[in-house]
């Protein structure tokens, strides 16, 4: 397999210079906090949108589908379907979280049961996303070391230092900026990639689709009831729950809500961000099948060892197969979806340390300038974390390939907080010690399914949600009904 030539190195060198270039740009004019980590509450809504795309999508997206496809199948793609579904529910939704204007989407849990529980939810959100930062990573350094030919723990370092530092520079603004540009290069290159693999293979889309069909890799719709596989019901009702319950409880979603100048802005960049998403993931399975069919129909063949790793698929297929130049670009559009995914949890990471335990002991008298100053060395501390993470990342064997890791990292650390998030917005009997026990029982049940259990990995949010809602409100009943915090003082004020 050919390796990254000269001119694909000078595309993706130029598309680094570029990013880092913006980084600088933006650092300029940050005077406090709220410019570095709101981008000064005045963000445009095509930019949120965009930079919502662009974080959703990363090197997991780009490894982890093909590679989920030419391992399983497709099923899981109905996901897309059950989250426009969820549309409406987060709609209602948006003006509240926009109204908040917060650092940390959890210090509601402190308003609303006790300060242990923004403490927890704080903790366990940096401790999921700092483990799909590092997948993400993982999954870039693949690509790195299939196109480049430099070693795993090289790659994974090389794209870390220079997300790191693109994010510690810019902060929100900069990262939004950079997001957008992410977005067009990603969605532009992979639809490149699918023109190529039937351009390429000497076939046409009907006959690739009917070698893919032949081995079950076309196969979307199974209305059989399963927990053991990604049956119709549980992609079309994960994803609702998950969207629903989910962002109120994500410090992404709320710290972009929030950097809207308005709610009716903040709901502009959801619907289109929604609306791209469903129709990229389609995209990237349609591309999928399109390499299924190319690798599968007798002309051509993957070598051992990406067989052995289908994540390893698409990057072979671009130095294997793609002109010089464009393997460069493309590269690019991989690394670049992995960069917007990177830098967007670095910089909620970073305001959820400052608001959430930095100002509770050491920051209170702190100026602007300095805050700054400490948010940035924050940032390059999580860097370096997930760096160090993502190398070690093929020992944490319960994740699987990179496609199955999100979910399951969303599930066991991310469907207990939605569902005291959810609790804390609806139910007024629900008191803290209930939430506790919720949470525990919540993330509790998808432990017990992730490593006693053959349950599919989509089953994870959903049940983790519905234990930790039935769980907390039994547990405040039986513990009494709780008042919510600060309730009396509302009831004095009306």
């Amino acid at each position: 397999m050919d390796t990254l030539t000269l001119i694909d190195n000078v595309v993706l060198v130029a598309y680094v210079v570029l990013m880092l270039g913006m980084g600088v740009f933006f650092a300029r004019g940050q005077k406090d906090e709220k410019d570095y980590l709101l981008g000064g509450g005045k963000v445009h809504w095509i930019l949120l949108g965009a930079s919502f795309v662009a974080t959703s999508f990363s090197g997991v997206s780009f490894a982890g589908i093909p590679g989920y496809l030419f391992k399983y199948d497709p099923r899981v793609a109905i996901q897309s379907l059950g989250a426009l579904l969820g549309i409406p529910v987060v709609l209602l939704l948006v003006p509240r979280l926009h109204a908040l204007k917060t650092l940390s989407a959890y210090e509601f849990l402190e308003q609303r049961y006790h300060i242990s529980l923004r403490f927890l939810a704080s903790g366990l959100w940096i401790a999921a996303k700092m483990t799909w930062i590092s997948v993400a990573l993982y999954a870039a350094g693949l690509v790195l070391t299939e196109s480049a030919g430099i070693p795993l723990t090289p790659s994974i370092v090389l794209i870390g230092s220079a997300v790191t530092l693109l994010t510690m520079m810019g902060g929100l603004k900069g990262v939004v900026w950079t997001d957008a540009i992410q977005a067009v290069i990603m969605i532009s290159g992979m639809a490149l990639v699918a023109w190529y693999a039937v351009r390429l293979s000497g076939e046409d889309v009907a006959a690739l689709w009917q070698t893919a069909s032949g081995d079950g890799k076309t196969w979307f719709f199974d209305f059989r009831f399963s927990m053991r596989e990604p049956v119709f019901w549980i992609c079309i009702t994960m994803p609702i729950v998950q969207s629903s319950g989910g962002v109120m409880s994500d410090q992404l979603m709320i710290q972009r809500f929030s950097s809207a100048d308005s709610a009716s802005s903040a709901r502009k960049s959801f619907v289109f961000f929604m609306l791209v998403v469903v129709g990229f993931t389609w995209l990237m399975y349609f591309l999928s099948i399109m390499l299924y069919g190319f690798y599968h129909g007798g002309a051509h063949a993957l070598p051992p060892e990406v067989r052995a790793n289908p994540d390893r698929a698409l990057a072979h297929f671009v130095m294997s197969v793609l002109p010089v130049g464009i393997r460069g670009l493309l590269i690019a559009s991989i690394i670049a979806a992995t960069a917007s995914t990177a830098t967007s949890i670095l910089n909620s990471s970073c305001a959820l340390t400052m608001a959430d335990f930095y100002d509770k002991y050491l920051g209170r008298n702190d100026s602007p300038r300095k805050r700054v100053i400490v948010s940035r060395i924050v940032t390059v501390g999580w860097g370096l974390f997930a760096i160090l993470f993502a190398a070690n990342f093929k020992r944490m064997t319960a994740l699987g390939i990179v496609g199955e890791a999100t979910p399951k990292l969303a599930g066991l650390l991310g469907s207990g907080i939605a569902g005291i998030f959810m609790l804390g917005h609806f139910f007024p009997r629900v008191n803290a010690a209930g939430a506790v026990a919720g949470l525990l029982a919540g993330t509790g049940t998808v432990a017990w399914f992730m490593f006693g259990t053959d349950v599919h990995f989509l089953w994870y949010f959903p049940s983790g949600f519905a234990v930790t809602l039935l769980a907390g409100y039994a547990a405040s009943l039986a513990f009494g009904r709780g008042q919510r915090k600060g309730e009396h003082h509302e009831r004095k004020r009306v």
